[in-house]
């Protein structure tokens, strides 16, 4: 097996694992983003309390009113995967590296 593939793989794999996927933007108009690494929460943003959600990636609410944070992909969406398929597709892919590597 070639070093570089196996180095590629698991460079892929620890980018995809520090990086959080957050709906982002106002109301229905919100999309999905991957969030900058120094990033690491999904917000949901009540804005003054009308009902009109602003979706974004953060570090926290802080002392922010009418604010929900969350740490996995998509957890500030009602369609988002959730955290047990997150862990599934790791480890699906750590088991195509140790395939790759013992053949």
């Amino acid at each position: 097996m070639n070093p570089m593939k196996v180095f590629l793989l698991l460079a892929v794999l620890v980018g995809m694992s520090a990086a959080i996927k957050c709906k982002v933007g106002i109301g229905g108009g919100a999309v999905d983003i991957h969030c900058a690494s120094n990033f690491g929460k999904c917000l949901t943003i009540d804005t003054l309390g009308l009902g009109i959600k602003t979706y974004s990636c953060g570090t926290g609410c802080g002392a922010l009113p009418h604010c929900s944070s969350c740490n996995y992909d998509l957890c500030n969406s009602a369609a988002g995967f959730g955290l047990g398929m997150n862990h599934l597709l790791i480890i699906c892919l750590l088991q195509s590296v140790i395939f790759l590597i013992v053949q």
